[in-house]
């Protein structure tokens, strides 16, 4: 018995490592002082493409924020995509531009996103930034990611943040996992000269780009989609840390579980279908920064990536209780270490205002929180309908 924990335990551990030793770099990395960015070109037109459904609650407040942060040259246009509220009439209302779509058998952003573009295509902007409904972005923020992409003809994300909905333990453990995945793996990417991932809303594209893109569909996680295939096509993404996009978390316990397995669903699914064919094109064009982003895009979601290091450990600590040999235990203990030291570098970098150490001394509960979501993509497979999540507004 012990033989095949040792078996279970070091095959589990050598799988692992790879990924968690990336994470731990990425997070170590992000610690560099940046290059100064480059002083952009103005872009002379800009659509902000707001895809919207069911909004009606939120986004006539959304969008007063928005009009105060837009300039001359900038115009918004509201996409209510199979609403069965006033969605529409209430973006109207506040100043947008706004044009319906309705086809209930084709849900999902991807379809209204490019529902957007196809209506742009007439007024050919120079640039059209991507925001939900429900974030927040200023005047700065957004002018910057506009004319970073205009000059460099490639796609800008601002860094997307998360605010916890309540001081609640599970709210500011989640905003921190998000701003790890979000904050710190990008900037460290950034330094390395690694290409970042999409993150679905403060994005930035040239006109031409992002009209000639893969069809995005209805897949979930249609931003790292895009940003891989852009990535592929050699317009990698750009990382633009001093503008900044924030949303909310959901209120609730199961909004915030529904999120969080639409995401990690989709991170998984293009980990699973695009991992082999970034390192097969790694290999024959001979780039090395794909090397980079296939060893960024197998690194699964947070907790799950502790759960399972913690499960080889496991595994190698019974063995160990049986009579096999300690030096197991230490290495199997490796992927965790890992984990751990990636962690306590994001802490210290963004960490600190969302959540005190004591806090995060309770992520294991997190981790746990998480199981019947992991169970759940085990037994049922992973989710493949997109569901809006509830709105929680940020005062």
């Amino acid at each position: 018995m012990s033989s095949l924990l040792v078996a279970v335990g070091i095959a589990l551990s050598c799988v692992l490592l790879v990924p968690s030793a990336f994470f731990m770099i990425e997070c170590l990395a992000s610690r560099r002082r940046g290059r100064p960015e480059m002083i952009p070109v103005r872009a002379p037109k800009v659509a902000i493409l707001v895809p919207a459904h069911d909004e009606a609650q939120s986004i006539e407040n959304t969008l007063a924020e928005l009009m105060q942060a837009v300039d001359a040259g900038m115009r918004v246009l509201v996409v209510a995509d199979n609403c069965s509220d006033d969605t529409a009439k209430r973006a109207a209302i506040a100043g947008a531009r706004v044009i319906e779509r309705n086809d209930p058998s084709k849900i999902g952003k991807g379809y209204a996103i490019a529902y957007g573009v196809r209506a742009l295509e007439h007024e050919s902007p120079d640039v059209v930034v991507i925001l939900d409904a429900d974030c927040h972005i200023d005047a700065f923020s957004l002018r910057r990611i506009a004319d970073l992409a205009y000059q460099t003809g490639k796609p800008v994300q601002a860094e997307y943040t998360m605010a916890p909905s309540s001081d609640a333990l599970l709210s500011r453990l989640s905003a921190f996992a998000f701003a790890v995945r979000n904050r710190v793996r990008p900037r460290g990417l950034k330094r390395m000269g690694v290409p970042v991932h999409l993150a679905g809303t403060g994005m930035a594209f040239p006109f031409r780009l992002l009209r000639s893109a893969p069809n995005l569909d209805g897949h979930l996680a249609e931003d790292q989609l895009l940003g891989l295939e852009l990535t592929l096509a050699g317009r990698a993404p750009i990382l633009a840390e001093e503008a900044m996009v924030t949303s909310c978390l959901p209120s609730t316990a199961a909004a915030l579980r529904r999120q969080r397995g639409r995401w990690e669903g989709g991170s998984l699914s293009i980990l699973r279908s695009h991992l082999p064919r970034v390192l097969r094109d790694a290999i024959r064009y001979r780039r090395g920064k794909l090397v980079g982003v296939a060893l960024d895009l197998s690194i699964p979601p947070l907790a799950m990536l502790t759960l399972f290091c913690a499960l080889a450990l496991g595994f190698l600590g019974i063995a160990a209780l049986l009579g096999a040999s300690p030096l197991f235990v230490v290495l199997g203990s490796l992927p965790l270490v890992c984990v751990a030291i990636g962690v306590g570098v994001a802490w210290s970098r963004v960490g600190r205002e969302l959540i005190g150490l004591e806090q995060l001394a309770c992520a294991p509960l997190y981790v746990l929180w998480k199981v019947p979501l992991y169970l759940g993509m085990a037994l049922r497979g992973i989710p493949t309908r997109w569901e809006r999540t509830e709105r929680e507004r940020i005062e």
